[in-house]
């Protein structure tokens, strides 16, 4: 039902936000405001960075496939963007692509560093420098379409999949679990690790 800011209990909206972006209500698909204060809005014509009130297209910017799905900022303060055309770094001279034409699902940073990216089909990528690396079911996951990672305080990477369960890589090997292990639902969506290290998976279809 469109963009909506939530201010501790307060819902703030944006009425104006989507027609001042160029696109439909429905067509923000992901919103980050980085650590310098600039608020980067992924939609389906691309990616519209607004700075001190000014918005800025950048990159491929259209009607038609280049829709941006996912803005990330890691511990180094790298912005990163995912959109049709693959993964994109944020520079000084606007977007940069670092791997065309992998469909990113999910963006996370470890304590190391390193970026995982899960992607629709093309399995996980880990981009360390100066290396690039990339799981498949070859290297032990469930499948992939891998639609979240995150990193845990052991430094183990865990990995949700659509309905292929959540997968734990502890640097050597994945330990995948799913409905016969106790998961409700293995179509996983998302992760995320509480103050109390426990593990929360949001599903699709499963609570």
């Amino acid at each position: 039902e469109g963009f909506v800011e939530l201010a501790g209990s307060e819902v703030v909206p944006h009425p104006l936000l989507a027609s001042q972006l160029g696109v439909k209500e429905n067509e923000v698909f992901d919103v980050l405001k980085d650590s310098h204060g600039n608020t980067w809005y992924c939609t389906v014509r691309g990616v519209v960075r607004e700075t001190n009130g000014r918005l800025e297209k950048l990159g491929t910017h259209g009607p038609t496939g280049h829709s941006a799905t996912r803005a990330y900022e890691d511990a180094q303060g790298n912005v990163w963007i995912g959109e049709d055309e693959g993964l994109f770094r944020a520079g000084a001279t606007g977007l940069e692509v670092v791997a065309a034409g992998i469909k990113v699902r999910s963006l996370y940073s470890d304590r190391d560093g390193n970026l995982w990216v899960g992607t629709n089909g093309d399995g996980m990528y880990r981009f360390k420098e100066p290396a690039v690396r990339m799981f498949t079911t070859a290297d032990g996951l469930p499948n992939d379409l891998l639609m979240t990672a995150i990193a845990t305080h052991d430094g183990a990477v865990w990995t949700g999949a659509n309905c292929g369960g959540i997968t734990r890589f502890d640097g050597t090997h994945f330990q995948t679990y799913k409905e016969e292990h106790g998961l409700l639902n293995s179509c996983v969506f998302a992760l995320a690790e509480d103050l109390n290290r426990d593990l929360w998976i949001g599903t699709w279809g499963g609570g």
